[in-house]
């Protein structure tokens, strides 16, 4: 689910010119919960964070 929504965001992210690394633990516990919440928690993340680091090189200049 999470290189999905790197993928969803990978236009965006490479004319911000930002790197999105993701890494995992290998053996993570199993979790119940909305598929489609979660999904959309890790879009919100995703385009916060390239929002904020878009207004922090805008304001560095």
């Amino acid at each position: 689910m999470v290189h999905q929504v790197g993928l969803l965001f990978a236009k965006d992210l490479e004319k911000e010119n930002i790197e999105l690394n993701i890494s995992q633990q290998a053996e993570l516990p199993e979790i119940f919960a909305d598929k489609n919440l979660t999904f959309q928690v890790l879009i919100n993340l995703v385009k916060n964070a390239i929002e904020a680091m878009s207004n922090f090189k805008e304001n560095k200049k």
